[in-house]
């Protein structure tokens, strides 16, 4: 392997890192932005996710 290749796969590395960071963040955000939805709601998804 050359440093470049290994420059560019520590690069991808870390960027997938990040995204699913960002994405975590982001569905952190929306459960803290409607906890009043989850919690009138949460009977009913429950049954629909064991389907």
């Amino acid at each position: 392997m050359t440093v470049a290749s290994i420059a560019i796969a520590r690069a991808f590395i870390t960027l997938e890192k990040a995204i699913s960071q960002i994405v975590q963040v982001l569905g952190f955000i929306r459960l803290g932005l409607m906890p009043t939805r989850r919690k009138g709601v949460e009977s009913s998804p429950r049954s629909g996710i064991g389907r």
